[in-house]
Order: C-alpha cells, then sequence, then structure tokens
C-alpha cells in the first residue's frame, strides 16, 4: 500500500541521516590537529568552516549527538509502527537496533575514519547550519546536562585513597 511505502521511504531517509550524522561525528573528531590548523589558514571555505566548527568541539559534539538520538529513536518509532500487528520483540526492538547498529553507526563510522578529510569538508555546511538552527537547544540542553552532572558528581565523590592525616603521618614517620 501507499502507506507502507512512505514509512519505508521514511525508514530509509532516517537511517542514511543516522548514517551520516555518525560519519561525520567520527570524521570531524578524527581530523589529526595538524591538519586542523592548516584548514585554519586556508583560502577555502569548506576548510576554514571544518576548523571553526572544531573551535568548539562540545558545541559540535552535542549537535551532532542531539540529531543522532532523533533519527535512531524516529527509526524505533517507524519501525515499531510497520510491526505494528506484530507481537515480536525481535522485529519492534532488535530489527531497528540492527539498522541502527550496522547502518547508522558502525558501517559509516569505519568508512568516515578511512576517508576523514572529504566527509569533513562534505558535511561541513550541514553541520554548521544544525549547529546554527539548534542553538538555544543545545545551550538549554548543556546547561541542564551540565547541572545535573555537577550534582551527581557531588554524591558520586569518591573518598581519597589516602586521607590528608594518613599522608602527614607517613610523612612525619619517614
Amino acid at each position: 500500500s501507499i502507506m507502507l511505502l512512505i514509512f519505508l521511504t521514511v525508514l530509509v531517509v532516517l537511517i542514511v541521516f543516522s548514517a551520516v550524522l555518525s560519519g561525520a561525528e567520527t570524521a570531524l573528531f578524527s581530523l589529526p590537529s595538524f591538519t586542523v590548523k592548516k584548514y585554519r589558514c586556508s583560502k577555502e571555505q569548506k576548510k576554514t568552516l571544518v576548523a571553526a566548527l572544531l573551535r568548539s568541539p562540545s558545541q559540535l559534539l552535542v549537535t551532532i549527538m542531539m540529531l543522532n538520538v532523533f533519527a535512531n529513536i524516529m527509526v524505533q518509532n517507524v519501525v515499531s509502527h510497520l510491526f505494528a500487528d506484530t507481537s515480536s520483540l525481535l522485529l519492534k526492538i532488535g530489527l531497528p537496533l540492527l539498522l541502527t547498529l550496522l547502518l547508522g553507526e558502525i558501517i559509516p563510522k569505519s568508512l568516515a575514519l578511512a576517508h576523514n578529510e572529504e566527509v569533513s569538508l562534505k558535511v561541513a555546511q550541514g553541520i554548521f547550519m544544525a549547529q546554527k538552527i539548534l542553538g538555544p537547544f543545545r545551550v538549554a540542553l548543556t546547561y541542564l546536562t551540565s547541572f545535573l552532572s555537577r550534582i551527581l558528581f557531588f554524591f558520586l565523590q569518591t573518598e581519597s585513597l589516602v586521607s590528608n592525616k594518613e599522608l602527614e603521618h607517613v610523612l612525619k614517620d619517614s
């Protein structure tokens, strides 16, 4: 039916989107620092854009992760909808997991690592536009996660292996 064709098309688009994002992440973050320095001084707009993106690696990573998580959740939802009449968890959970892992993560990351410069230059403009569009959401998300991390790390602080008094005692006795 036409709805099946639409859902399959949306599924393919989402998997390709996830693959591009995963490849972009790997390609951009695997560029050697000397290449990024060379890009900063380049007269080619794409190269200077790659260098500009990597000046704020945390913003870049959060942008890519936001989009990739969205795409992967949508893959799960589309596949779950396609198999709504089936009670098989293998199809509803296993299939999207397999599709996301293989086609959306492992294969694109492997290819992007081998061709990091070419991939970085191809995705730079799209990632830059996504950063601009998602800016307010990224800032809010980063602030929230930073706040939660501070709270969690406060409660999860581990005891030091040697206390100050124990260290003083060892130093005095030696």
